[in-house]
């Protein structure tokens, strides 16, 4: 068995397919790398105090030409004046702020005494009061475990594989994976190839499980190697962030009854106290190990449509217009929810499985992390098993 798998995988690496789609998802994601990067640099621009003063300033200059334009309306000049005001005020705060330096300390204690202060307010509805009650856990975390708060949009490695996983898992990974194992058993219905195989002292279930691994194991390899290496190269790039950093999961949701009396319409709100806090070392093992069960789920699949069909074109063609149905669907029509909860490819962004955001998505809070392992399990021996059974009576002419 291991001679067998041996043999597939050199065939697999060997195959110039292979290497054409490892180095094309090697592109695609330093590509993605690249948008973060700029993307991150915009956000941060926009939201940095240099920018608000530029506006004000900019505002400022406008009101100040409107003031001149307005000389003989008392009532105008009036109001222009209060904007003036208004807008110089504004301009020294953020002067202060950026002239005042606050010990990261006091400010989280400062913080911290907001949050308590304003889940005391009995206006509150449940899922702003599960959110503030959420952040105010993330800021007690960092104060007891002595860590420095970070910025939102603070770039580092983690932020960016977070991303990089998630927007991969949307669409390109599994169609990346329709590519590499399209022909791992259709591209072998050949009387040529099939006579060397089925003529081989091995069962015909020993040659279908040695190319299932070896493409399975390949898969893995591949894209989950590349993720590894592009998070060290931006850890380097722009440093790794603290592994110790709180990440908030396990979000549970419910539906909010007051929007279903109101509108009609079926939401879902956070439920108070659902949210708990891990280190972000704990979390990057359980992105990458969600990463490797979809991985793996997403080839099962493939490996099914490659063995069903007889062409790896054929093959190919089916798998691809079957993915992108089912995502394409799925974002058009919000009734087919209740059919793609049950299909793997819903579960790509395997952040929202973590934090529990998925629920959100679907607006459904049925649709959490388990249901989605069980999803991803089930489609995966299913796949194998129906492979296993076609494989093993298909009457093969030689």
């Amino acid at each position: 068995m291991m001679i067998l798998i041996k043999n597939e995988l050199i065939k697999l690496m060997s195959r110039k397919k292979t290497i054409v789609v490892t180095i094309a998802f090697a592109i695609l994601t330093a590509l993605l790398i690249f948008g973060i990067y700029k993307d991150n640099k915009t956000n941060r621009y926009y939201n940095s105090p240099q920018h608000r003063l530029e506006s004000l300033n900019s505002e400022m200059s406008y009101l100040q030409n409107d003031k001149k334009n307005h000389k003989n309306d008392k009532t105008e000049l009036e109001d222009i004046n209060g904007q003036i005001v208004n807008v110089k005020n504004q301009i020294k705060q953020v002067k202060d702020q950026m002239n005042t330096k606050i010990d990261w300390k006091t400010k989280l204690d400062n913080n911290i005494k907001s949050y308590k202060q304003q889940l005391t307010n009995s206006k509150l509805d449940e899922g702003n009061k599960a959110s503030i009650k959420a952040d105010l856990d993330k800021l007690q975390y960092l104060k007891q475990h002595n860590i420095k708060p970070q910025d939102d949009l603070t770039l580092n490695s983690v932020l960016i594989i977070q991303k990089i996983i998630g927007i991969l898992g949307l669409i390109f990974l599994p169609i990346g994976i329709v590519m590499f194992s399209s022909d791992m058993v259709s591209g072998e219905y050949t009387p040529p190839t099939m006579k060397v195989l089925l003529t081989q002292p091995v069962s015909r279930a020993k040659v279908l499980a040695s190319k299932f691994i070896a493409v399975t194991l390949s898969a893995i390899v591949l894209i989950v190697g590349i993720e590894l290496i592009y998070f060290i190269i931006t850890g380097l790039m722009f440093g790794f962030g603290n592994l110790n950093y709180p990440m908030m999961v396990g979000g549970k949701y419910h539906y909010d009854k007051m929007q279903l009396m109101r509108y009609g319409t079926k939401m879902v709100t956070l439920i108070y106290n659902s949210l708990h806090v891990i280190p972000t070392w704990q979390y990057l093992i359980q992105l990458f190990g969600l990463n490797i069960l979809y991985i793996v789920s997403a080839s099962a699949f493939c490996f099914l449509v490659s063995t069903v069909m007889k062409s790896s074109m054929v093959s190919m063609a089916t798998g691809s217009v079957f993915i992108i149905a089912v995502l394409v669907l799925s974002e058009a029509v919000q009734s087919i929810h209740k059919i793609t909860q049950f299909i793997f490819l819903s579960y790509g962004n395997v952040d929202d499985l973590i934090t529990g955001g998925i629920a959100v998505g679907f607006k459904n809070p049925n649709v959490n992390l388990e249901l989605a392992v069980i999803v991803m399990v089930v489609w995966g021996v299913l796949s194998y098993v129906i492979s296993h059974i076609v494989f093993t009576k298909k009457d093969i002419l030689i």
